[in-house]
């Protein structure tokens, strides 16, 4: 299975820059990319031009300039929003990535503040092949609000969320090539 991971990002530099840093360094994938929500408050697009910012291109089609690093070997991306389109607008900008542009078999798409301590990819491809469970994420979340159950599917303890909530969602492209974009 080939795996890609989108993170998600707006006015956050330094977080964003550990989560990438970890990603690359624990993280089993075939693509990578992050998706700057048009930061203006910050100096995150700096910070991202200055790493990515050695061959660039237009691109209309999700309403962004994409940016590739001289060392990434074209398995990093960075797109930088032209306009500020929110949490659902952005991650409509990975999901057209990941549908159009990847070829990959199955997206872990993160938020910047993402706590990276090991392979988590490779992990959640790997539980969602084995319960055939199509939407997966990590909620680090602890208050009531947040209660799961707990569900035992195969070998896999999965805790089941009354929302879908996370700082990061995984799952494969035929559950995005039937249900769409996020609305």
């Amino acid at each position: 299975m080939t795996i890609a991971v989108a993170i998600l990002t707006w006015n956050r530099a330094k977080v964003l820059q550990d989560c990438f840093a970890k990603i690359q360094q624990h993280c089993t994938f075939k693509q990578l990319a992050i998706f700057d929500d048009a930061s203006t408050r910050d100096n995150t697009a700096e910070v991202l031009t200055k790493y990515f910012g050695h061959d660039s291109r237009a691109r209309p089609e999700i309403l962004a300039t994409e940016l590739r690093g001289p060392d990434s070997g074209h398995r990093c991306s960075c797109f930088l929003g032209h306009e500020n389109l929110g949490v659902a607008g952005n991650t409509n900008r990975a999901l057209r990535w990941f549908l159009d542009y990847t070829g990959c078999d199955f997206l872990c798409l993160c938020n910047d503040d993402l706590v990276i301590t090991g392979d988590f990819t490779k992990h959640y491809s790997q539980a969602s092949q084995e319960t055939n469970i199509g939407l997966l994420c990590y909620c680090g979340f602890t208050s009531e609000q947040y209660a799961w159950t707990e569900v035992q599917v195969g070998q896999w303890t999965v805790k089941q969320l009354g929302r879908m909530t996370g700082a990061m969602l995984a799952m494969p492209r035929g559950l995005l090539e039937k249900i769409g974009y996020f609305d």
